[in-house]
Parts: structure tokens; sequence; C-alpha cells
């Protein structure tokens, strides 16, 4: 046989990318000898799922497990296993092998698929000739029967003859049935040879077929192959261009920075000389005339002009502020404005008597006045808390009847004494137009008044302390009501309450304000102005706590003096505000607070370094060192580890390791270590104080969560008792749980093995169900920052591609009448529960799915389902399913800034601009922070406001305009304004010169929010 070349492998693989992705796969297969081959090579990193089924590490697979080669696509599953089974997976592609490269070795033969074909219709041929034989065969022993049974008949006619000679006819009729019957023997023979011919010759036709398949896809790829050599010429020879325009490109500028090195001090007008040749006239006339930011006098010092209301110094400068100022966080201090155009300004605070820095912004509204103290130090960041906000708690934002912007309370009451806090009900409440009064000094006053005999005119303003130190710290320890307040008894220091307004009644005027110490109005302050001025007072010390009610409360009083039926009793606020100073730094209060919490040294007096060898046992606090082969590190190595615990509640791990200075962190809750995260340079204190929070990677479950609202946690837990199990998309369905009672939020916030969600169902069929809904969108805003995207379908196709693993734990228990029996499971989109697991346990244990599918998890609003049940009822014995807690761990692809690199977008050019040349293409780009970048260079087209370079779409636009300086003109380097309005529209709106040969759109970038 001739040697040739073999035909060529033909590769159909995907590359996994956005433009050749991976191909989400569901067969069903049916097994054979307990094997499974699929149609496609699996992806190894996305694993497979099968119904019912586990996958396992070991090729000898039993029960319910099975065991994948990821190099060809065959499962195994046990050997005795038969029927089928639903296959879910992501498909690589195939590879389709020649025939000529298969072969087959025995003792009697070494040979090619190709060559084995040809033996199969060498055979055939031998099949057809043999089939022709048995055809004639046939014929002959037809002849021969039909001879037999016409010697037959005439032995008939001669009976009497064949009487007398019948001992002779005998053998010869028996010859004749053999004759028969070997005929018929043959013609079956023959039959069989001729379907096994046919068989034969089909098979040969079939390997004909695929083998000229093979050649075919053969040709493809060398076609391919030759597109791909053209494509590389193509790009080498792209690339060569690019290079020599690089290269005119350096020798430009080194021509420009010879023509600068060349220019002497000499060169440069004297400060008292012309200006002509420094800037033009326009330039020197915005300088002279409209300078944004004068900093100084005439006199040379900076100024400091008096000013009665810091809410209306927004152009920048320095100011003087005294007694009378308003709007202010301290009596006489120094003002610094800040402004950006015309729509935002920066305002910093000097307190003379206190050495106090506060800091505001304002765009549309001032916001409050933040206190900034050495708890904003970077010791107070590694410790783990946040950058401390410390807001004033006020009624800027407050919305009536709704605490969801503001928490606080006023309210209106006229009686002839002072009121207790807890009388006040709804309808005392102040008006919407009331609150609008109290966002600022100077402007309108909440007002009450009046005239029965006796009466009192009073204004209580109840000021939420739990809510304002959470949402100005965090979360406050203790899971109720009751451990918070008294946390804040230990750990606030000083009440600072602040009123601005005055009273009058049939005496003149007068006001008085007092603080409710949970028994009588005490801390009197008091007044006679006719006009609204401030009275504070202050709580510091051990009174703190009294002044706490236990629902977390403090409530001060401001009050005039009594009507007497002619004369109205009125009240005048004009502003009101709480100053909240913690005691110490939260961290340490938890830490030192009892029996220390973090015990540094060992018995020698020096930091411990203890070398340990399992840290998912290590709970004391101190200072360690990891020995070889320790259980629970991040990765191999060697790592410095340091433990805090917390009063034996909380415990974190921080370790660094030795080798890169690489630091991890992990926090411990609910029975069991959390997830190890890497500090990368997104939590440092830079991304702090460009505005981000540190990250927060808690896992998402329904710690704080209130029944009926998403503000505190986005999540949302459900019960039902039904015939089958429900759909978790259909609200509908559901019964929401409650703040209160057995299927009470708090029961399933932590697990201690104590309080219970219960569901119960006697009805004869029904099962007790119990589903958990995951907000993915909020808890990735919530925890990383934006989600880029404009609508929830690219926010839910960004969280398709970068949510790599889903991981749900549910602790419970359930019953029915088969016995003790609880199973979870999870939602598929495709509209079934599945990935069930179960345990028969009486008592409180965990289950658990890891999902790396979350493209099959994760629905188009951007939620996950998992689903707590027990099996039917009887009707005599119940369904009863018990939660202790739930959990969902997140786990991105790579880190969140590998994941948000930015997606650069072409821009649609407008009125003439055109792009300056194909390496400055004009593109635009949204960050993870909302931050709108663009980028490239464009020319030719016309200047102004109304004639935009672009517009922006939706979600790239900014609230308000802004303006940047950028870099225009070819033959002379000049500045160029480019502004972006809140529309989306960018313009060059000034520039020095007519020359629009050249714009740069490098230096702009803003935020959308």
């Amino acid at each position: 046989m001739a040697t040739k070349n073999p035909t060529p492998l033909l590769y159909q693989l995907r590359e996994g990318s956005v433009s050749d992705p991976f191909v989400d796969k569901i067969e069903n297969v049916k097994l054979v000898a307990g094997r499974a081959i699929l149609d496609e090579i699996p992806v190894k990193q996305f694993g497979i799922i099968v119904d019912g089924h586990q996958e396992t590490g070991t090729n000898n697979p039993t029960g319910v497990q099975f065991y994948v080669d990821y190099t060809n696509g065959v499962l195994y599953f046990e050997s005795t296993k038969t029927g089928s089974v639903t296959i879910r997976y992501k498909g690589r592609g195939v590879v389709q092998i020649p025939s000529d490269r298969i072969f087959h070795t025995s003792e009697s033969t070494d040979q090619t698929l190709n060559v084995t074909i040809e033996n199969i219709m060498e055979i055939t041929s031998d099949a057809r000739q043999t089939a022709d034989s048995a055809a004639a065969s046939i014929g002959n022993a037809t002849t021969q029967a039909n001879h037999a049974k016409t010697q037959g008949d005439y032995a008939k006619t001669q009976g009497d003859y064949a009487k007398s000679e019948g001992a002779k006819i005998a053998p010869v009729i028996t010859n004749a049935n053999t004759a028969t019957t070997n005929a018929n023997s043959a013609t079956s023979a023959a039959n069989t040879a001729t379907t096994g011919a046919n068989t034969a010759r089909d098979n040969a036709n079939a390997a004909a077929t695929n083998a000229n398949a093979a050649r075919d896809g053969a040709n493809t790829a060398r076609d391919n192959a030759n597109t791909a050599a053209t494509n590389a010429t193509t790009q080498a020879n792209y690339a060569k261009t690019q290079g020599d325009h690089a290269k005119t490109q350096g020798d430009y500028a080194k021509t420009q920075g010879d023509r600068i090195s060349t220019i002497t001090n000499s060169n440069f007008p004297a400060a008292t000389q012309s200006i002509a040749g420094l800037m033009s006239s326009s330039d020197k006339t915005a300088l002279d005339g409209a300078q944004k930011w004068r900093l100084t006098e005439n006199g040379g010092g900076s100024k400091s002009i008096a000013t009665n209301d810091a809410d209306n110094e927004k152009d920048a400068g320095f100011f003087g502020t005294f007694s009378n100022t308003l709007n202010v966080p301290e009596i006489g201090g120094h003002l610094q404005v800040i402004r950006r155009e015309v729509t935002q300004s920066v305002q910093i605070f000097y307190g003379l008597a206190s050495k106090n820095v506060y800091v505001r912004f304002w765009s549309q509204h001032w916001t409050p006045w933040k206190k900034l103290t050495d708890d904003n130090s970077l010791a107070n960041v590694v410790m783990g808390n946040k950058i401390v906000n410390q807001a004033i708690a006020n009624f800027i934002g407050k919305v009536r009847a709704s605490t969801t912007a503001s928490p606080h309370l006023a309210y209106f009451g006229a009686v002839n004494a002072l009121i207790n806090p807890s009388s006040y009900t709804a309808a005392n409440e102040y008006s919407q137009v009331a609150y609008d009064a109290l966002a600022s000094q100077g402007s309108a006053n909440a007002t009450g008044s009046n005239s029965i005999n006796g009466n009192i005119m009073q204004s209580v303003f109840s000021f939420n302390l739990i809510e304002h130190v959470q949402r100005t710290y965090g979360t406050i320890p203790g899971s109720t009501t009751a451990d918070k307040v008294l946390w804040l008894r230990a750990n606030i220091g000083r009440l600072v309450f602040n009123w601005w307004g005055f009273g009058s009644s049939p005496t003149g005027n007068k006001a008085t304000i007092r603080a409710w110490n949970g028994s009588q109005w005490l801390f009197n302050t008091e007044g006679t102005t006719s006009a609204p001025a401030r009275y504070a007072n202050a709580i510091s010390g051990v009174n703190v706590g009294s002044y706490i009610d236990n629902n977390g409360f403090f409530h001060f009083l401001a009050f005039s003096e009594p009507s007497d039926g002619v004369t109205p009793s009125t009240i005048n606020t004009d502003y009101v505000e709480l100053n909240v100073e913690l005691s110490t730094d939260i961290k340490t209060n938890l830490l030192l607070g009892g029996v220390q919490g973090y015990k540094l040294t060992a018995d020698d007096g020096r930091s411990k370094v203890t070398n340990v060898s399992n840290l998912d046992t290590l709970f004391d606090s101190g200072e360690y060192y990891t020995g070889a082969g320790c259980v629970g590190v991040p990765e191999e190595g060697y790592f410095r580890v340091s433990v805090q615990n917390i009063e034996g509640n909380v415990r974190y791990q921080t370790v660094t390791k030795v080798s890169s200075s690489e630091t991890f962190v992990r926090s411990y809750a609910a029975g069991l270590w959390r997830k190890w995260k890497r500090l990368n340079d997104r939590d440092s204190l830079i991304s702090t104080l460009m505005g981000n929070s540190i990250t927060d990677q808690s896992n998402a479950n329904f710690i704080g969560k209130v029944a009926g609202s998403t503000t505190a946690n986005p999540h949302i837990g459900g019960r039902r008792t039904s015939v089958g199990l429900g759909d978790p998309t259909n609200n509908g369905l559901w019964v929401e749980h409650s703040d209160s009672g057995s299927n009470a939020y708090s029961r399933i916030h932590q697990a201690d093995g104590a309080l219970s969600s219960t569901i119960t169902t006697l009805l004869s069929g029904t099962q007790a169900q119990e589903k958990f809904s995951f907000n993915l969108i909020e808890h990735v805003q919530r925890t990383y920052g934006t989600i880029p995207g404009a609508t929830t379908a690219d926010k839910v196709a960004w969280l398709r591609v970068n949510i790599s693993r889903l991981t749900f734990n549910w602790w419970g228990s359930g019953s029915s009448p088969a016995g003790n029996k609880a199973s979870f499971a999870l939602w598929d989109v495709a509209g079934v529960w599945n990935a069930t697991v179960s345990h028969a346990n009486a008592s409180v244990q965990r289950l658990s799915i890891a999902s790396t599918q979350t493209s099959l998890r994760i629905d188009s609003n951007g939620f996950v389902h998992a689903l707590a049940y027990a099996d039917p009822s009887d009707g005599t014995t119940a369904s009863v399913i018990n939660t202790d807690y739930v959990e969902l761990i997140v786990d991105l692809d790579t880190s969140l800034k590998k994941n948000l690199a930015p997606t650069w977008i072409d821009a649609v050019l407008q009125n003439g601009w055109v792009e300056f040349d194909s390496g400055r293409k004009p593109r635009y780009s949204q960050g993870v922070d909302g931050y709108v970048f663009l980028r490239g260079a464009v020319r030719l087209g016309t200047l102004g406001s109304s004639t935009p370079i672009m517009t922006l779409p939706t979600g790239f636009r900014p609230l308000n305009s802004f303006a940047f300086s950028a870099i225009a003109g070819i033959s002379t380097n000049m500045l160029a304004t480019i502004q972006v309005n809140a529309a989306g529209q960018v313009s060059v709106i000034s520039q020095g010169s007519t020359d629009n040969a050249y714009v740069s759109l490098d230096n702009v970038c803003f935020p959308t929010n």
C-alpha cells in the first residue's frame, strides 16, 4: 500500500471569549453499560450538573455519584445503572478524527481504520459472489424438488405396482423429502448471506461518507490557515504603518522640545511690561474682572470678609464668621469656599475655639456639616472600621410619615402642661411644609400657635439614635433593640442639641428648650429674642444613658409661655440639629469593654509569636505564625497571623504572607469561617478618600431585614403550603415573612440553633415550603460599587458573566409522615427546582449547594432563589420545615477591578466633527464608581454649545454641567474649553483661536451620580 500524508485533525472548539463563548448544553442521554456520551467536550471549570446525581473525583462511582472524563465528554455511573439522565454543561466543541489516523493493534494486525474499510469492501465483494452461488444452488434445489414431485405422482398412479414394490419405493420417497428439506435450508442460508452482505455494504458506505467529511474538514482547515496567514500579513503591514506614524510623531515632539529648550528667561517680559505675547486680551479680562478665586485683598492678606449666612457663600474665597452668622457648625471661625464652575461648591470651616474642622458640599442644596476628627485616620481603617461620617442629625430631606430618608420625628402639641414624648401620635407629626422649613437656617419657620387659655405651645424633636449611628458608623452590635440601646448608653459620650427659633406669649417673647430623661423634662435653656436665635445645651458623661429611651430615641422640647385666651402661645423653629459624639473609637470600646478582648502579650511581655498548625480552630486573640502544612491558610506559604476575639461573639483573622506581603482577612460568624478576602488597592485608604466605601464582602443573608422594605436589606423571604413546589418569581403565591411571630425575619438571621422560622401544613398532599430570594444586583452594588449598565437587563448580563460561583448554605430541619427529612433546592431559570440536597436528622443541620452555572440561576430581575421544603402531609401527620439560618456566598470571577475594566464605546460624532486619525478614535467608557471617561481627538467641527461633538446616551450623563480644559490646535498649541451638560452634549464652547484642526478629549472625566 502506497505511503501518503495523513489527513489532518478537524478541531471545532470554542474560545470561551465574549466573541466566541462556550455554549450552554442540556441533553437527555441514555445510559449504556453505566456510561453516557455527550455531544460535545465539556468545559471543566464550569463543571457538569446531572439531575439527582453528584460528581465525584474518583473513576469508580457508586450510588448517585458520577465521574467525568473532561478530555472526551464521557460520564461514568455505577455500571449497573440504566435509563436516561438529563445533563447540563457548557460545551467547548468537538474534535473530528479522520479514519487514517485511527488504528487497531493486535497480534495478527496493525492497521488504520481506512485500511480496515478497504478490507471490508473486499469481503463484501466475496460475500456478493457467495450470494450468487447460493442463488444458483436454490434454483437447482427447486428443479430437484419438482422432479421429485413428478416421480411421486407417477408412484401414485402405479399404486398397485407400488404396493407390491412398496419396500423398494419407500427409500425413494424418504430421499425426496430430504431433498426438499435441504433445499429449504439452502434458501434460508442464502437469505442470511444476502442480509449480511447488504449490512456490510451499508457500513462500508457510511465509512466512506465519514472519510469524505474528514477530507472536507481538512480542506476547510487548510483554507482557514491560508486566511489566517493573509490576516497576519495585513496586521504586520498595519503595525509597520503605525510604527512609522509613531516615529513621525516622535520626531515632531523632539522638534518642539528643541524649540522650547532655546527659550531663555530674557525672552519673557517683566511683570511691569506689556502682557502682549503672554495671553489674549479676553484671557486678561477674565483674569482681572472675573477671577473665580481671589486669594488676596489689596493689602496682600487673605480675604476675611464677614458673612451673616454661610448658605449664601458659594463663590470661592475666605470669610469670617461671628456669633450672628447662620448655618455654621460653631460660633466664631474661618470659612473657606472652593468653587467648581457654577454647579458645585465646597465649604471648609475652622472653629476658633474648638480647633475643629468641618466640611460640607453644595450641588442644588447644602449637605449637612461633617466633622473631621482623628477617627478618620488610617489606623481606624486598619482596625476594620469605615471612615467615620460624623453627619449631624437633623431634618434635611425629611419626608413626612416616612423614616427612609431621615429617621427622626417632630411633633406639635398644645395643652396646659409639658407633654410626655410617648404621648404624641402620628396626628401630631409636623406637616411636610413644616419639615421643609427645618432644612436650613434663615429660611421659613415651622410655626405652631394656640390661643386656648392656659395652653402651652410646644414642639418636640425625637432623634432615632440607633438609625443615626448605624447610618453614620455601621451596624451596632446586638440582635435586639435592647442590645443596641445598651451599647448606645455605654458608647455615646456627648449629645449637643441646638435649636434656632423664638417664642411669644402674653408675657412677651420667650422660648425654652429642655431634654427628656425618661421621666421628666430637664436641662433648661431659655431666651427672650424676637427673632430666630441659637439655644444650645449639652449632655455628657454618665448622664447620657438616662436620656436615651428604651427604643433608642433622644427627645428635646422647645416651648413658649401659656396663652391667656387672647394672646396666643406661639413657638417658631428655624432650624434644629443634634450632634452625637461617641466616647471613643467604636472598635476600642468593643475590644476593651469587660474582660479585655485582645490580649497582645504573652507571659514574658512580648507580642505572641506562637507557631500554629490549624487556623480553623484558632479563636484566641493574639499574634501567631503558621508552620509547614498549616490548615486553613488562604494559599500555600508561611503567614503572620493576627486574631481578634471580641467577647467571644465575633472573631476576625488577618494574615500576611511572609514571601509577598499580601494580606488576607476573614471573619467567623454563624458557626463557620467566611471565605478569605484578599486585600488589594481597591480596599486602600486612597479608595476611601476618593469617595468609595471600604469593601464589605459580608455574605448575603437576612440580618437587619425589615418586612415590606428593601432599604436596610434587599432580600426577601416567603412561605407557602401547597401541592407541589411553588414558582418563586410569582410573588402572589407567597406570603412574605414578618417582623414578629413564628415566621419573623429575626428568627433566620443567625445560626443560633435556637429560634427557627417554622412552617406547618396538615392538609393532605400539601408541602411546607420556605423560599429565599436574594437580590444580586443590590448585594453586589452595596458590596463593591455600581454595576455598569443603564438598565436591569444590562446589570443582569454583567452578573451572569462576572459571578463565577454561588454557594447557598441553609441550616434547619424538616419532618413529614415519612419521618425526619428536609430538602433544599435551587431555582433554574428554565422553570424548575433542581440540584436538590436533603438530610434526615431531627436536629438542625446544614445543607449546602454550590453552583458555577450562574446563567441558569440568575433570573431576569437579578434575583437567585433557594427553597427549603418538607415531604407532603398525609392529612394526619403534618409537613413541617424549620429554618434556623440561611446565607448566600457570592464569588466574582476575578478581582472586581479586573472584571470592571472599562469597555470603550465608539462615539457618534455630530456637526461636522470627525476623528483626528485612526489612532485617536473618540470613545467613552464608564467605570464601576459611575465616572465617565472620554478619550481620543476630533477635528474640523463647529465650535459652540449648540453644535456638540457628540451626545452621550442615558446612563453616561452628569447630573450637572461640567467644563474641562483641553489641548487644541496643531500649528500652535493652545487650550480649549470642553463642556458636558446634563443632556449628555459634549461641546467645544471656547478656544483661543479659530484653529479647530485638533481638539483632545483625553482630559474629560465626570461623575454620573
